[in-house]
């Protein structure tokens, strides 16, 4: 489900910060910890939770019209 991220600026904070990036290496060289889950999957897992969340709503907005 192809989909499009539109930010609206009124909606920002004057706080934010348009990229957070990082990278473990300084937390690993110290700690030794390294994350379980590949960033890939991580992305795999937050992208079809998204599409599923957007499934749900396009459910409730049909069964909403059928109701109608």
């Amino acid at each position: 489900m192809p989909f499009e991220v539109e930010v609206d600026p009124d909606r920002l904070r004057p706080s934010e910060i348009p990229i957070a990036a990082g990278r473990s290496d300084r937390l690993h060289a110290v700690t030794g910890w390294q994350p379980d889950i590949a960033w890939s999957k991580t992305l795999d897992d937050l992208m079809s939770d998204a599409r599923e969340h957007a499934r749900n709503i396009e459910k409730e907005k049909l069964s909403r019209q059928d109701v109608s």
